[in-house]
């Protein structure tokens, strides 16, 4: 039942320009792997680094239970929309905030690809043979496992806000959920 806006940056989402795509012809509204990971949200096209832009968001998010970003480190609260000016706006906003290393550290402003976040979170340490270089699990594996960890964080930080009034920013680094997740981690920790 929630109603999801997608804003898009100038030009779409990049995901519009994967494939799969029926007949391989390339379409910006027929890409599979746009329209699977983007079934029954609206999308809108807008520039979130410019005042229109800012101000849009802060319009939506006046309402909104949730808001969830990608940007580098410090873009949406430089750009005029970060945490404390939606809490301003409404106290029960919860903010997601999703970057490869996080908001703060060391590493929080180097980018990570989807190889490197694998790499690093260890993935790679388990994959492919001995006598060869590690493989990279297909797909976006890193990303993927991050969207579940933020699907449940967002789900209980909303929980509480509707309980209590009072929103919060959650910081997700999708290195940390790869160091930490149990589906390749639970042998070795018992071995």
């Amino acid at each position: 039942g929630a109603d999801v806006i997608k804003l898009e940056p100038p030009n779409g989402d990049p995901s519009r320009r994967f494939g799969p795509f029926p007949g391989d012809t390339p379409h910006p509204e027929r890409s599979g792997l746009f329209l699977h990971l983007n079934r029954g949200k609206r999308s809108v096209e807008i520039d979130a680094g410019t005042e229109q832009g800012a101000a849009f968001i802060r319009g939506l998010a006046a309402d909104a239970d949730l808001v969830i970003e990608d940007y580098a480190p410090g873009d949406a609260a430089r750009w005029g929309w970060g945490y404390d000016a939606l809490k301003a706006l409404n106290p029960a906003i919860v903010l997601a905030s999703v970057t490869a290393f996080g908001q703060t550290g060391p590493y929080r402003d180097y980018r990570g690809s989807e190889l490197t976040l694998q790499a690093i979170g260890g993935a790679l340490y388990t994959n492919g043979h001995e006598t060869r270089e590690p493989l990279k699990l297909a797909g976006h594996f890193a990303h993927y496992h991050a969207a579940l960890m933020l699907a449940f964080a967002s789900l209980t930080a909303m929980r509480r806000a509707a309980a209590s009034g009072a929103g919060d920013w959650i910081d997700l680094s999708v290195y940390e959920c790869q160091a930490g997740c149990r589906d390749r981690q639970c042998m070795y920790v018992t071995m």
